[in-house]
């Protein structure tokens, strides 16, 4: 087994609860407005099973800049919601140094960072939480995080140097412009009908009354 360290401010997590639904627990400090879309792109590249996957891939943000991430996903069936449904855990490392350590990298990221923090997310404060609560998952686990003092998650796992590339183009929100396609003046033949008819009105009125 071998160490490697992760700061939690580059890591984008997205997990679900006992009673409360999928959200982005962690946000990286990357520049790309709603991460929804980088979700599901990422997501449609890997395999969601009890084994796990995982893949590199290269991101921009708002300024154009580069980013190198890792993309984990694997299917968690220790962590079940009340209506007894094992949980995607989804993770994402965007180191800050713009590279991974030479060591490499966990071989299943997921499966070691919510195994890290499973003691929160089982705590009395996210067990008991509902969608229904003012406080959102997000906002208590990172209170709980900051209570422990720990900005590094030290994730004791086997180390991969072999990682599968991905090439996927993600579109930033701001790639997606909405054009209103202008207004066709449709003439019915109600209108046309009605226009024809008060012209020949109008003539017969004058050829007649002269």
């Amino acid at each position: 087994m071998s160490k490697v360290s992760i700061p939690a401010g580059e890591i984008l997590w997205r997990t679900r609860g006992r009673n409360w639904e999928y959200c982005f627990l962690l946000t990286p400090g990357i520049d790309r407005g709603s991460w929804w879309r980088f979700y599901r792109e990422v997501k449609a590249e890997l395999n969601l099973s009890p084994s796990g996957d995982q893949a590199v891939g290269k991101i921009k943000d708002r300024a154009g800049n580069e980013h190198i991430y890792l993309a984990s996903i694997y299917l968690d069936s220790k962590l079940i919601d009340a209506a007894g449904r094992e949980t995607e855990q989804f993770v994402v490392w965007f180191p800050t140094h713009g590279n991974f350590p030479e060591a490499g990298v966990p071989e299943n990221l997921a499966r070691a960072w919510s195994g890290h923090f499973a003691s929160i997310i089982n705590s009395k404060e996210l067990t008991n939480l509902t969608d229904h609560d003012e406080a959102g998952a997000d906002t208590i686990f990172k209170s709980l995080l900051e209570k422990t003092s720990v900005n590094d998650a030290e994730i004791s796992t086997p180390i991969s140097s072999n990682y599968r590339m991905i090439d996927v183009y993600h579109q930033l929100d701001g790639d997606l412009v909405l054009v209103r396609k202008k207004k066709r003046t449709i003439i019915t033949p109600v209108i046309l009908l009605f226009v024809f008819g008060t012209l020949l009105t109008y003539f017969l009125m004058m050829y007649f009354g002269n």
